[in-house]
């Protein structure tokens, strides 16, 4: 999968899809007033999240790690226990590089058990140089 780099007014924005994967990265100055603290972006995105469609509250996860905050969520799209619609798991890593909001989304629809598991791995092995 290559990721497509977006012009933005300050920062960095990337993305790609491919079959079932989608990914975006981006460094941009924070979207909410206050600190900078990969937390803080964490708080800011959380309060949108209410917002996004068919996310299932009960299967959301938050992993604190040193430099960055983890959130993993289900979107349940349609109604797939009853046979309807799809699933898509998130995982987006939060995490500040000099004063910006710095974030890593990447999405998987159908997920397997192998995939499952590493999205909620994925921030273990995050780190910034």
């Amino acid at each position: 999968m290559a990721l497509t780099e977006r012009p933005v007014a300050e920062g960095f924005h990337a993305s790609g899809s491919s079959a079932r994967y989608t990914v975006n990265v981006s460094v941009q100055p924070p979207s909410c007033p206050g600190e900078t603290s990969a937390w803080a972006a964490y708080q800011c995105a959380r309060a949108r999240l209410a917002a996004v469609p068919w996310v299932v509250g009960s299967l959301t996860d938050v992993q604190t790690r040193p430099g960055h905050v983890q959130l993993t969520f289900l979107q349940d799209v349609g109604g797939s226990a009853a046979g309807r619609g799809l699933v898509v798991l998130h995982t987006v890593v939060f995490f500040e590089r000099a004063g910006m909001w710095g974030r890593l989304h990447v999405s998987v629809v159908r997920p397997e058990r192998q995939e499952v598991r590493a999205l909620f791995e994925l921030g273990d092995g995050f780190t910034l140089r």
